[in-house]
């Protein structure tokens, strides 16, 4: 069972929102337009493909931790 991981892209986001939902529940969601903007601004959103099928997902952020560059980690799932 091969498994790629890959950026995510916005052909995907119907299946975030339903990863997220099954999860998270309905209305607990990181809105779809944050996986874009993470890609552009040094964070992650890459996701896990499985014979072109998003299975997971995972959802950072750039911050600042002591003084230190860092990723700050909003949502996995799989």
């Amino acid at each position: 069972m091969p498994i790629n991981i890959d950026a995510v892209h916005s052909k995907d986001f119907q299946q975030l929102s339903n990863i997220q939902a099954e999860i998270w529940g309905k209305d607990n969601q990181m809105p779809a337009s944050l996986f874009s903007i993470a890609n552009t601004i040094g964070g992650c959103a890459l996701g896990a493909y499985h014979d072109q099928i998003l299975i997971g997902f995972i959802l950072s952020l750039p911050a600042v931790w002591n003084g230190k560059k860092a990723q700050w980690s909003c949502r996995l799932a799989v």
